[in-house]
C-alpha cells in the first residue's frame, strides 16, 4: 500500500507538472497567436495605405489624362482661331489696299 501511496503522489506530481505545461503551452500558443495577429494587422493596414495612395494617384492620373485631352481642345481651337484671324487679316489688307487705290483714283479723278 505504501508503493500505491507514492505511486498516487508521483502521479498527481506528474498531472499537475502535465497540467502545468499544458496552461503553459496553451498561453505561449495565445501569445504567438497575438503575435501573429498583430502583425497581420499591421501588414493589412500597410496594404490599405498604399491601396489608397494608389487610389490616389490613378485618381490624379485621370485628372490629369482629362486636362491634357482639354488642352489639346483648347489648342484646336486657338489654332482655328489663329488661321481665321490671319485669314481675316489678309482680307482686311486687302480692302485697305483697294480703298487706298480708289481714293488715289478719286483724288486723281477730280484732278482731271
Amino acid at each position: 500500500t505504501k508503493k500505491i501511496e507514492e505511486s498516487k503522489k508521483e502521479n498527481e506530481l506528474v498531472s499537475r507538472e502535465a497540467e502545468r505545461l499544458r496552461r503553459e503551452a496553451a498561453d505561449d500558443a495565445k501569445r504567438a497567436v497575438g503575435d501573429q495577429l498583430k502583425e497581420l494587422s499591421y501588414r493589412n493596414q500597410e496594404l490599405i495605405d498604399e491601396n489608397q495612395r494608389l487610389q490616389d494617384s490613378v485618381a490624379k492620373s485621370k485628372e490629369l489624362e482629362s486636362s491634357a485631352r482639354e488642352t489639346m481642345v483648347l489648342r484646336k481651337q486657338v489654332e482655328t482661331l489663329q488661321k481665321e484671324w490671319e485669314s481675316e487679316s489678309r482680307e482686311n489688307n486687302l480692302l485697305r489696299r483697294e480703298i487706298a487705290d480708289l481714293k488715289k483714283r478719286e483724288r486723281v479723278q477730280k484732278l482731271q
